[in-house]
């Protein structure tokens, strides 16, 4: 018996026969995963990915172009789904978190806060030291003379580059 070719295989799972969708799978899997490995260390996570990859592969198959080959259309989705990976393993501090807690301010002396901030910019060590007074970040923003979403981004980047050197 003559091996289906994906053509075939698309058509038949849009008319309905979804078991030819293993066809696919058994056919891209060792790819699809040889390239998660490369790029993903966790088992766990690896299996994860590729079987999100197929699933939503198998979602848009009646979006998908059956003249266009399958591969580069899978690794397009294991791209995105890469991405998606790495962006929810990524190390984030919200906005709203207290750079000095009322413990441990009450411990610190003028001293040791400006030790602490010496590495940040001005502008950063003013809009840290406001918010950590309890000033809104439309306070800042009109003090500091910026937009809103600037405070934002300058309080941001200034917390994660503590964190940074905290961490080192």
């Amino acid at each position: 018996m003559k091996p289906l070719t994906d053509r075939q295989v698309l058509e038949r799972i849009r008319k309905g026969e979804i078991d030819y969708f293993s066809y696919l799978v058994k056919k891209y899997s060792k790819r699809v995963g040889s390239y998660v490995r490369l790029k993903v260390s966790q088992a766990g996570d690896r299996d994860d990915i590729v079987q999100e990859t197929f699933l939503k592969f198998y979602k848009s198959i009646n979006h998908f172009d059956i003249r266009k080959p399958v591969l580069p259309y899978l690794y397009a989705i294991l791209k995105n789904e890469l991405k998606m990976h790495w962006r929810s393993q990524k190390h984030t501090i919200s906005l709203d978190d207290e750079l000095i807690t009322a413990s441990t301010e009450e411990q610190w002396e003028r001293d040791d806060v400006n030790r602490i901030l010496a590495p940040l910019v001005p502008q950063e060590k003013k809009a840290l030291l406001m918010v950590s007074q309890g000033y809104s970040y439309e306070e800042v923003a009109r003090f500091l003379e910026k937009p809103i979403n600037t405070i934002r981004t300058i309080i941001r980047r200034a917390r994660m580059k503590l964190v940074r050197l905290n961490s080192i």
